[in-house]
């Protein structure tokens, strides 16, 4: 099936689509180039795996497709992932219905981005001075929460909600807020006024709250490392290639930033006392 596909910048990539997003009208655009593709077909399997899409748990395959691979979702259409970063879906629908837009938005974004070596993580974050401030943690801990309650205060702004795509390049990691985040609504998408690229030297592992004062501590690099692996978002579709390279950036990232352990009560008044800490760093 030959298609016209269009792109868009994502986290500093050209990420192609064949069809239009509205959730994407916010990232940059640079001209509508003409891709006609052939779809291959799915030749071996790489890994099956489950994902949260649409409210459930799914079933969800990645074929080799050569030269990409073939996405497959229960319920879903299927996703062609090319080399450069093509998104295929392959359905007549004029409008996608909510697996489809998930798993495009969603793992099959991910992936395109993992081939050329920008994870996401699942974090929320804030920016300060032009510095990424990055929340790390499990469903539940308050990471919108507290990236949302920095960005109403001076001097912060928001940048992420759920999912952030960071690199490591020439010892510095970098996050990029220009990406959809599928939970906040299209018009107020918290990195559509944002640079493309921002430095992000402080990472934060919320933790269980152990008395009534926040406090932070400064954790290892074994640790950093593995709170990077372990936040990182469809780790579970990546083939052994990638998941090495997975490994080789986090290992890199946890050597050039900070990355601490930051408990406090889930009550908005422990909120103040956070911010303080955090802009106490240095």
């Amino acid at each position: 099936m030959l298609r016209a596909m269009t792109w868009t910048r994502i986290a500093g990539q050209p990420i192609y689509f064949s069809i239009p997003l509205p959730e994407l009208a916010f990232v940059q655009t640079e001209g509508e180039p003409v891709i006609l593709l052939l779809v291959p077909k799915p030749q071996t399997l790489v890994v099956r795996a489950r994902g949260w899409l649409a409210n459930e748990q799914r079933d969800l395959e990645l074929w080799t497709a050569p030269p990409g691979n073939l996405l497959k979702t229960h319920k879903g259409s299927d996703i062609y992932i090319s080399p450069n970063g093509g998104l295929f879906i392959q359905t007549d629908a004029d409008h996608l219905n909510a697996v489809d837009r998930e798993a495009l938005l969603g793992p099959a974004l991910l992936l395109a981005l993992a081939a050329r070596g920008t994870w996401c993580l699942h974090a929320s974050a804030a920016m300060l001075h032009g510095q990424a401030f990055v929340f790390l943690g499990e469903s539940g801990r308050g990471k919108s929460t507290l990236a949302a309650f920095l960005a109403r205060q001076r001097n912060w702004a928001w940048v992420a909600d759920d999912i952030l795509p960071f690199t490591i390049a020439a010892d510095e990691a970098s996050v990029w807020p220009k990406f959809p985040q599928l939970k906040v609504r299209t018009d107020s998408q918290p990195g559509q006024y944002l640079p493309e690229k921002l430095p992000a030297r402080h990472f934060f592992l919320l933790g269980e709250a152990a008395n009534e004062l926040p406090t932070v501590r400064k954790i290892s690099r074994g640790q950093a490392a593995h709170a990077l692996l372990s936040h990182t978002a469809s780790t579970r579709l990546l083939d052994p290639r990638l998941l090495a390279a997975h490994l080789r950036a986090c290992t890199d990232a946890a050597n050039h930033i900070s990355v601490y352990e930051l408990t406090y009560p889930r009550r908005v008044d422990a909120l103040p006392d956070v911010r303080k800490i955090l802009e106490d760093l240095r």
